[in-house]
């Protein structure tokens, strides 16, 4: 699947579904085709809720500050909310600043588990539904 965007007609996206995997790789390109970034996302559910864990999100380092890793993220984002999904989490290395800022400023939240450093977003109109949805799981 292609998608356009309406205020950057030098860019688009290519979405594919690895149906064997399951999981989507979003690239970003030019219109000549060559890949400026990639994102891989799977949607999963667990016992109470359907979310996506973000596995990457890349820009490669000529195109960084272009606003594509914005883009890619704000499909992501719509793609989740299209198809009632209303979390989003995944994960970067806590020694990448850039990481920290760019979700931060996306609104993500940064949590620590562990070594890991964990970013989510809930997408949700009332985050406090997912909250009680995890508590009530976390007593079963």
């Amino acid at each position: 699947m292609k998608v356009v965007f309406d205020d950057r007609t030098d860019i688009f996206l290519n979405v594919d579904y690895n149906s064997i995997r399951n999981y989507y790789t979003v690239s970003a390109l030019s219109l000549d085709n060559s890949l400026l970034g990639q994102m891989t996302f799977k949607v999963s559910k667990d016992s109470y809720i359907r979310k996506i864990w973000l596995y990457k999100i890349e820009t490669f380092s000529d195109n960084q500050h272009k606003g594509i890793g914005s883009k890619m993220l704000k499909y992501l984002e719509n793609f989740a909310r299209q198809n009632q999904i209303y979390y989003i989490e995944g994960k970067y290395f806590p020694e990448n600043e850039f990481a920290k800022d760019f979700y931060e400023h996306r609104g993500y939240l940064i949590e620590k588990d562990g070594y890991d450093t964990l970013v989510c977003k809930s997408l949700s109109k009332d985050d406090e539904i997912y909250k009680a949805q995890q508590s009530l799981q976390q007593q079963i």
